[in-house]
């Protein structure tokens, strides 16, 4: 317990959605957040079970490297592209969301409010690796996390099925193969080592652990794992 109020988490059953439960306030607040298998997407659906006037959310999206001068920003109501031509990470930043009010952008930071709609807000990040604008959108804002965790579900439905005697153990077989399944490259099957991306070495240090690689051994115990539990595709 503290300012930031009491909170519990858990995974819904059978998927990638993490659900957070969370009590400030007067506010019962229910935040989903899951990534889809094979899109470059985030989503946050944020529901106010109660609590009254509707509160508005400040969202701070703090920047680890200056944007350099070339960037480009476009901000509309429903939410902002950043789009960056001249450095190695060409492409486009999409932050949106139905309801984005107040946008301050600086070098270090993005800022904005989002103020719930009928007491619920959804917010996705994406990215694109070209300047092609997007033409379709497999995510409606609304509809993102029940579309994803439905595909979780489907997707976990081909693999076999333990009977084993502890509940929790049949959960981490589900939990473990959902997890494997995350860290495999939809377009060429490369299974990563594991997702730590920015974990420093020594605080305060300059060194970072990363394990986005594909390596053989440990590529080759998931591939295994995958085949034992009957999850082919």
């Amino acid at each position: 317990s503290s300012d930031y109020g009491e909170f519990q988490q858990r995974y819904l059953s059978g998927t990638n959605v993490l659900e957070t439960d969370w009590l400030v306030a007067a506010y019962r607040i229910i935040i989903r957040d899951t990534m889809p298998w094979s899109q470059n997407l985030l989503v946050r659906d944020i529901r106010i079970e109660n609590g009254s006037p509707p509160p508005t959310f400040l969202v701070r999206m703090r920047l680890t490297n200056p944007l350099p001068p070339s960037t480009r920003f476009e901000i509309t109501q429903n939410g902002i592209v950043i789009e960056e031509t001249r450095c190695a990470a060409t492409g486009r930043l999409f932050c949106t969301s139905e309801t984005l009010t107040n946008t301050v952008v600086s070098e270090h930071a993005i800022t904005y409010e989002l103020a719930p709609r009928e007491n619920r807000v959804t917010l996705k990040l994406s990215y694109t690796d070209d300047l092609k604008p997007q033409t379709t959108n497999p995510y409606p804002a609304q509809d993102a996390i029940q579309i994803c965790a439905g595909a979780d579900r489907e997707w976990l439905s081909g693999a076999v099925r333990l009977d084993l005697p502890d509940t929790e153990l049949n959960f981490a077989f589900d939990r473990a193969l959902l997890t494997l399944r995350m860290l495999t490259y939809e377009p060429t099957g490369a299974i990563l080592a594991a997702a730590t991306a920015s974990f420093p070495s020594e605080i305060g240090g300059q060194r970072n652990w990363d394990y986005r690689y594909c390596w053989v051994r440990d590529g080759c115990y998931t591939a295994r794992a995958f085949n034992l539990a009957g999850c082919h595709q």
